[in-house]
């Protein structure tokens, strides 16, 4: 979280008022992160009959519940972690969440574009990033449709905005190309944090 918003200030491609997002963001994910280790400590220390009950009854559940161990997996691993949307950016179910490694129609996958510690506009239907004046700096485009598998789980989403972190800066389902344009000029506008002032 923090890297990539370090890395975006220092080349000069946000204003310094980005870091202040930080805090925000994960002073929330800390505090979850605190109550999550208190009750695992709890639940490995305690030695009572019920402790050792409650033990028992929590293996059978990740043993046997599917859900359970997914949710579980998640939040110990911190891909759970959903981030509010950037301030003037639009709600979307995806937006916050952790993308997962989608393949594109051409063969190549989300987190190989993510490696060079840029952002990732996908523009999925070949209109998003038309109107878009040249390079958009800190910010990689790949322009083409998804492989057919991930193509289902995210229909309808005709664009998306991914953080250098990995989450979902902005996702949309416009199907005008003009105010989808608009949009991803507004998601990369509240990704970089344009217009935050830069006192602090």
């Amino acid at each position: 979280n923090l890297g990539w918003k370090l890395a975006a200030v220092l080349r000069g491609a946000a204003p310094d008022g980005l870091l202040d997002s930080y805090h925000g963001e994960r002073h929330p994910v800390g505090a979850e992160l605190l109550l999550n280790t208190r009750a695992q400590t709890a639940l490995m220390t305690t030695y009572s009959p019920e402790g050792q009950a409650l033990r028992g009854l929590l293996g059978e559940f990740v043993a046997t519940v599917p859900e359970f161990s997914l949710t579980l997996a998640e939040r110990m691993s911190g891909l759970s972690v959903v981030y509010p949307p950037a301030q003037g950016a639009p709600a979307h179910p995806l937006t916050g969440r952790r993308a997962p490694d989608l393949r594109f129609a051409d063969g190549r996958r989300l987190f190989e574009l993510l490696r060079g510690g840029e952002g990732v506009l996908l523009d999925l239907t070949g209109e998003a990033a038309a109107g878009l004046p040249g390079r958009t700096p800190g910010t990689v485009v790949h322009t083409g449709p998804l492989a057919p598998h991930d193509r289902d789980a995210w229909r309808p989403v005709t664009a998306a905005l991914v953080r250098p972190d990995g989450h979902v800066a902005w996702a949309g389902e416009e199907t005008d190309a003009a105010t989808l344009t608009r949009s991803v000029s507004g998601a990369l506008a509240a990704m970089t944090g344009e217009g935050v002032s830069a006192g602090r």
